[in-house]
């Protein structure tokens, strides 16, 4: 797979989630604006109020000065929520991909995906420990972990898995 189409199909799954992205924009908007503003109130305080030696125009330009950082806090508490809210999104829709790919293959395939040589040739983890997690699992009386978050072998699986869903390249 190209990368434009790997670009393609990522873009996709982020198209599908354009609510939050889209929200979030207009939070970098209203961040950018205050960013400009900033600058020209910090100038209006030196040249007009600080320059001319009005004490009610510097108070006034202070108390626009607390509301642009107030508004900027809110718009980088904005931004941040909605993307990271798509982000979270997204990273569902790739894992449920991910375990759709798996479950519609057969175990020589999983096999194949675990197989020391191609472990060793990708380059992320180490062949070594993933064949000895693979006879810890087909040992007698394993149970697999009941939090499979802390599971290696099924990280290693799954990042197999990721690479095969969008066609990525080895590491080494």
């Amino acid at each position: 797979m190209t990368l434009p189409a790997q670009v393609r199909r990522v873009g996709h799954l982020v198209w599908t989630e354009r609510r939050p992205y889209l929200t979030g924009s207009i939070f970098v908007a209203l961040s950018t604006l205050t960013s400009l503003a900033y600058p020209y109130v910090v100038r209006l305080i030196i040249d007009d109020a600080i320059g001319g030696g009005q004490i009610q125009r510097l108070n006034q330009l202070c108390l626009i000065m607390v509301g642009i950082l107030l508004l900027e806090a809110g718009a980088t508490w904005g931004r941040d929520y909605f993307f990271a809210w798509g982000a979270e999104r997204v990273g569902v829709s790739v894992r449920r991909l991910v375990f759709e790919t798996l479950l519609r293959q057969d175990i020589e395939w999983v096999e194949d995906l675990l197989s020391y040589d191609r472990i060793k040739r990708q380059g992320y983890f180490d062949p070594d420990v993933v064949e000895h997690l693979k006879r810890q699992y087909r040992a007698p009386g394993y149970e697999v972990h009941p939090h499979l978050g802390d599971d290696l072998l099924l990280t290693v699986l799954t990042f197999g898995l990721l690479l095969d869903a969008f066609a990525l390249p080895d590491n080494a």
